[in-house]
């Protein structure tokens, strides 16, 4: 079924007019595979893992044809698919394939509407953390990766001793400059005097859409900013 739901999206007008929408065929394909996605293994294999990620990016490609119980199914399995891969480490098509997805579910309707919800703007934020760590899972001090697309942005940091002044800014030029030494340190690194202290992680992330005040329903960005040390945030 995973592999298939490319090809099922992407089919003639024919094969659609069988169905009585195409909001309906893809919440009858998001509930197949988020079954699917619990028999597959994602914790343990990594291409089990890229092929629901990219299963579920294909079926969020548009985000007007998500219904809210589409998207909150997609938001649920992103996150938790994300987290298992994190574990292993997340390569730059899996990765892009997570970052289309959270882009789509961005503008769709739960979040795109401005009516605020703090549980699922947890989720998101939660799940790009994970990315940006598995992005990094095995990357030596000194190294970043990043993914962009039209509403998140993600730069993740592996520095060690010779790159924790770095500014860590997105290619938009937002970002955070002159960390204080002391933060790193906390962070799990250590004193970078006289040792041999371990990495510190610095993952920058902007996601549109995601903070939505509860008073007057304002739309506007999150700028999310981790720091860790090995692996943990």
């Amino acid at each position: 079924l995973v592999s298939n739901v490319a090809s099922v999206i992407g089919g003639t007008d024919m094969s659609r007019r069988r169905l009585s929408s195409e909001q309906e065929l893809i919440d009858d394909l998001m509930g197949h595979t988020i079954s699917a996605a619990s028999l597959v293994g994602t914790g343990s294999s990594a291409a089990a893992a890229t092929q629901v990620l990219f299963t579920v990016s294909t079926l969020t490609g548009d985000p007007d044809s998500l219904s809210e119980s589409s998207q909150t199914g997609a938001i649920g399995l992103l996150g938790e698919v994300v987290g298992d891969a994190a574990k292993h480490g997340i390569d730059d098509d899996t990765a892009a394939s997570a970052a289309d997805t959270v882009s789509s579910l961005l503008d769709a309707s739960l979040f795109a509407s401005g009516a605020s919800n703090t549980s699922l703007d947890g989720q998101m934020a939660g799940t790009v953390g994970a990315l940006a760590t598995g992005m990094i899972a095995g990357a030596y001090g000194g190294q970043n990766r990043s993914v962009v697309t039209d509403n998140m942005e993600l730069r993740a940091f592996r520095t060690d001793c010779g790159t924790r002044d770095a500014a860590f800014r997105l290619f938009s030029g937002t970002g955070v400059a002159n960390l204080p030494a002391s933060a790193l340190d906390a962070a799990g690194g250590d004193s970078c005097e006289g040792g041999a202290p371990a990495d510190v992680d610095v993952k920058v992330a902007r996601l549109k859409n995601v903070y939505a005040s509860e008073g007057d329903g304002t739309i506007s960005d999150l700028l999310q900013i981790e720091l860790g040390g090995e692996g943990a945030t």
